[in-house]
């Protein structure tokens, strides 16, 4: 299964987890573009429109949160499904993260395997 054609954008603060999902989007020849912060994240968006973004939740500055909620009341943005990267899965959090208008989520710790099922349900690609 093959992500070659995909862009996606990770916004992660982590340089060992933002090198952890590389690595396994790169198994899958996903395009991937990385910053560390919402900004920057949100500045990338103005000259490019990837097919996902890849969120951490807890990040300095402007949080996960807010950035998503700045991108799905952007036109030509709310469509791109954004992904929740977080070590926080507490049932409340989880509301909060769907308030945020987050189409999906990736608990901290993951697996590979959860890892690229929730990337392919979001783009419509159906998993071997």
């Amino acid at each position: 299964m093959s992500l070659c054609d995909i862009k996606i954008l990770l916004i992660e603060d982590n340089e060992m987890n933002r090198q952890l999902c590389c690595d396994i989007l790169e198994i899958y020849q996903a395009q991937v573009h990385e910053v560390e912060s919402a900004e920057e994240g949100l500045e990338y968006l103005e000259s490019e429109i990837p097919d996902l973004i890849l969120m951490d939740v807890q990040l300095p500055g402007m949080d996960g949160m807010q950035a998503t909620r700045i991108i799905k009341q952007r036109p030509g943005w709310s469509q791109i499904p954004v992904v929740a990267v977080t070590a926080h899965a507490m049932t409340g959090e989880m509301e909060k993260i769907r308030q945020a208008g987050f189409d999906g989520q990736i608990s901290k710790p993951f697996t590979i395997t959860n890892f690229v099922a929730e990337i392919f349900r979001l783009l419509g690609i159906e998993s071997e």
